[in-house]
């Protein structure tokens, strides 16, 4: 096992945890057919280059998403400059998200037409004049953004029929400005299970979010409003404090987007080392390329 001291991992939940910066676990529904029986959501964490992301793939390929997740990290490794917790001058920044930018342009148009995914994913820097986030999206996948200090809560995606892999650009690419007090919540179309009170404004959701720390939230949000037993959807959230980043080398995680023959794996290994319902520092063993089987 690669260890990574930033990371806290409990496979029970299927969860990570960085405190003070990120909290995120994910969740397989129980409405894919025995044929399919993959987790086709997916998070990204990606804390040395400051990018993180959600989506969600189709039953027919629930691999969709983490293809699209490992393009990403490879299209990342290609800046060297792109650190998190540095404090970019204003030109460095702007010629940093006019590449990326380009750079991530070339990325969807190379994965079109190929099997598709929602994508929600930020890049998030910062300058003298404070954070910002670079947002990529297409699809129905969700990101607010919550002042921890009011409770104010924005959604600031737009549910959209737009697939990576169907679609040969972005849906929104903005840039978003950021307070220190800000937090991000990424999450599939699943987390609609888990609002409070079904709630659809974020009030409740963004008082929930100021009261807890950024690492325990995902928990709390299932374990507080999941309804088990219930058909339900996959669900992938992944709570986030910009201000949180610090400088460091840990290695990119990929939750999700597996395949019926890795979730079988999955559930042997767990049979045979039942893991139980704690938080061990280091990151779950990789599969393949990048990321983990969590």
């Amino acid at each position: 096992m690669l260890q990574d001291p930033g990371y806290l991992v409990n496979r029970h939940r299927r969860s990570v945890r960085f405190p003070g910066l990120l909290g995120a676990r994910l969740r397989a529904g129980s409405t894919g057919s025995l044929q399919a029986a993959g987790v086709g959501d997916g998070i990204l964490i990606h804390p040395d280059k400051a990018f993180f992301a959600v989506g969600d793939g189709s039953d027919r390929n629930p691999r969709a998403v983490r293809q699209a997740m490992e393009c990403f990290v490879a299209l990342l490794e290609g800046f060297p400059g792109l650190k998190a917790g540095r404090i970019y001058r204003e030109e460095e920044a702007a010629e940093l998200r006019d590449s990326v930018l380009l750079a991530a342009a070339g990325l969807i148009r190379d994965l079109y037409p190929s099997d598709g995914c929602t994508f929600t994913g930020i890049l998030l820097f910062r300058t003298a004049g404070g954070f910002r986030g670079l947002l990529f999206h297409a699809g129905d996948s969700l990101l607010y953004r919550i002042d921890t200090e009011s409770g104010e809560t924005q959604r600031l995606t737009e549910n959209n029929f737009w697939f990576v892999g169907r679609t040969s650009r972005f849906s929104q690419v903005e840039e978003i400005p950021l307070r220190p007090s800000s937090l991000l919540l990424l999450a599939t179309d699943g987390f609609a299970a888990l609002l409070p009170s079904g709630e659809g404004d974020g009030t409740s959701l963004g008082e929930v979010c100021r009261r807890h720390p950024v690492e325990e939230l995902p928990d709390l949000l299932f374990d507080r409003y999941d309804r088990p037993g219930e058909v339900l959807d996959d669900a992938a959230v992944l709570c986030l404090v910009p201000a949180g980043q610090t400088g460091g080398s840990c290695q990119p995680i990929i939750l999700g987007g597996t395949n019926a023959e890795e979730e079988k794996q999955r559930s042997k290994d767990i049979r045979e080392h039942p893991p139980g319902d704690c938080y061990q520092s280091g990151t779950p063993d990789t599969a393949a390329g990048c990321g983990a089987i969590l």
